[in-house]
């Protein structure tokens, strides 16, 4: 089975195949057609990462080095100045690929902090605009379940060994949090989507969530 960057990586592939056939029925220069390349090295990069354009760039430096470059027909080059030229194109592809990977993963991570920060700002929001006459642990914790999505939250309150919830929180879960806090230790359970946190304000604890 194919991964995302594996179809992308085929697909490119093939684009390199067809735009070597094409080129070559239709008698375009080496450096036409290089430069076709290039821009597919380029898509690689930014689709499916630095690994899958660094393959499409050998790939396309060996069809450019058979078909379009001194001797035809075979993977040899006599000619100094195409020995360069070919390297100048691999080595291109392959910077141009490595910028672009660095870059797209800036991005995400640039995303993910920017979609942290509208959840933390959410948060503090809601919490600012809690009903003052109802009990603030359970609107806390259904505050804190809209803005992580999570099905379900507790809070267990060191100052009155009160745990609050929200959503379907079994009697597990409540027992897990006090356990947390009794731990005075981070868990966290991937295989059931479960973390817990010790919340604290400077060295003091105030609880578990």
């Amino acid at each position: 089975i194919l991964t995302k960057q594996g179809y992308h990586g085929f697909f490119s592939v093939c684009a390199v195949l067809i735009i070597t056939f094409g080129a070559f029925e239709l008698h375009f220069s080496a450096w036409a057609t290089a430069f076709i390349y290039f821009v597919i090295i380029v898509l690689t990069a930014m689709h499916a990462g630095f690994w899958e354009a660094a393959a499409i760039s050998f790939v396309a430096a060996g069809c450019l080095d058979y078909y379009f470059l001194p001797p035809l027909f075979t993977f040899g080059l006599t000619d100094a100045e195409n020995w360069t030229a070919l390297a100048a194109f691999e080595l291109a592809g392959l910077v141009v690929s490595r910028l672009s990977s660095q870059a797209q993963l800036q991005a995400e991570i640039a995303n993910r902090e920017r979609n942290r920060m509208e959840i933390l700002y959410g948060l503090a929001r809601s919490v600012l605009l809690l009903d003052r006459h109802q009990p603030a642990g359970g609107q806390i914790a259904r505050s804190i379940q809209t803005a992580v999505e999570a099905r379900a939250v507790a809070i267990f309150d060191a100052a009155t060994a009160v745990v609050h919830t929200a959503g379907p929180a079994s009697a597990e879960l409540k027992e897990k949090v006090r356990d947390v806090w009794l731990s005075d230790r981070n868990q966290d359970d991937p295989s059931i989507n479960r973390w817990s946190r010790i919340l604290r304000l400077g060295q003091n604890g105030l609880g578990a969530i």
